[in-house]
């Protein structure tokens, strides 16, 4: 599997609404893995979809798993409270990707049938903008951080 992790600091929001907003200019990230050592650019082009995301305290979103084609998430961390972005394929191996501080930036190629999920922890809400490259008519759901990502 390619994974390829980029955080940059700034500020920018995925309240699950799938209106468009506008890009965030953005030309070069940072990465963070020894995997990839130049500079990654942000996906070209406009994103599929683009949305504010806003997670309770101590729950989680899952957005896609088991769509056919990989996807590529830019998320931006709009908030006061740190994210966790674990990799989870179809519902049982789970991948923690990266802890998105407030005012970072991450992007992440998720691989086909794998699920981006969003977790906050914390006993505050979590504000994120999420782009989306790729599949878009996926599942979307919040659970609560006892649970799996399958439901259990």
């Amino acid at each position: 599997m390619n994974t390829q992790l980029i955080i940059v600091s700034t500020g920018i929001l995925l309240t699950i609404s799938l209106a468009a907003c506008s890009q965030t200019d953005s030309p070069t990230d940072t990465p963070t893995t020894a995997s990839s050592p130049e500079p990654i650019a942000r996906p070209s082009g406009r994103p599929d979809l683009t949305s504010g995301l806003d997670i309770p305290a101590r729950q989680r979103f899952i957005f896609a798993g088991g769509q056919s084609k990989p996807f590529t998430a830019y998320v931006t961390n709009r908030g006061a409270v740190p994210v966790q972005i674990v990799a989870d394929l179809d519902g049982g191996v789970a991948t923690p990707i990266v802890t998105v501080e407030p005012g970072q930036k991450v992007s992440h190629r998720f691989e086909a049938r794998q699920a981006a999920v969003f977790e906050n922890p914390s006993d505050r809400e979590a504000r994120l903008i999420v782009e989306v490259w790729g599949q878009t008519q996926v599942g979307m759901r919040y659970l609560p951080m006892m649970t799996d990502a399958a439901g259990n």
